[in-house]
């Protein structure tokens, strides 16, 4: 007699359902695992990325200022308080700089993370990236003490960040957050003011993706 359609279904479902079950095993057991579960690397501003090994570009080069080194400068945060006792240091003024863009551009790879929660039975997969910037942002005691900051991600504006003076010295400030990245390159510019009549300072401290 011919086959039932439920022997049929059967036989075609079972080669499929064994090969799931085969590749869930893998992924389970793969040292490959642990080496894609979610990572952040966090890279400081005057240093290289500790992943692929690409540094933070400044422009103009020769105005940006490793904080704790520059003698000129008038903002003096706490060197303990910053990511590896550094940051850089730059003012956008509107009467003298209206034509410079003053820029820290960096690029990363952000990639596809796995992550098996141990005696949970959950496999969660993140499809995507995330990219963080941290500032410090200057007290009021100081005339420029404003910071005015546009972020582009692969040439597209995606974000701005606005803050007065504050009442003191504020560390380790998120100033940009993206968790909806997709996985691959991709390049992140801090643009240094918003083009207006108003002077902005930034404190560049570290970035952190994952």
């Amino acid at each position: 007699s011919s086959p039932s359609r439920a022997d049929l279904s059967q036989s075609f479902l079972m080669p499929f359902l064994e090969i799931l079950v085969a590749l869930a095993y893998y992924l389970l057991s793969s040292s490959l695992l642990s080496a894609a579960a979610l990572v952040n690397v966090t890279v400081d501003d005057n240093a290289t990325d500790p992943r692929i090994g690409f540094p933070i570009y400044y422009e103009p080069g020769a105005e940006w200022n490793v904080g704790p080194t520059c003698s000129s400068c008038a903002a003096r945060p706490d060197p303990m308080e910053a990511y590896n006792g550094t940051w850089h240091d730059i003012t956008y003024r509107p009467t003298e700089d209206a034509d410079a863009i003053q820029t820290a551009t960096f690029t990363f790879n952000g990639v596809c993370n796995v992550l098996w929660r141990a005696g949970t039975g959950i496999l969660t997969i993140k499809i995507g990236t995330a990219v963080y910037v941290y500032c410090i942002l200057a007290p009021r005691s100081m005339l420029n003490g404003n910071t005015q900051l546009i972020f582009n991600l692969d040439d597209q504006v995606v974000g701005s960040f606005i803050s007065l003076a504050q009442t003191t010295y504020q560390y380790n400030v998120p100033v940009y957050a993206n968790t909806s990245i997709p996985p691959g390159f991709h390049t992140l510019t801090l643009q240094n003011g918003l083009g207006n009549n108003e002077t902005s300072l930034v404190l560049l401290d570290y970035m952190i993706y994952s």
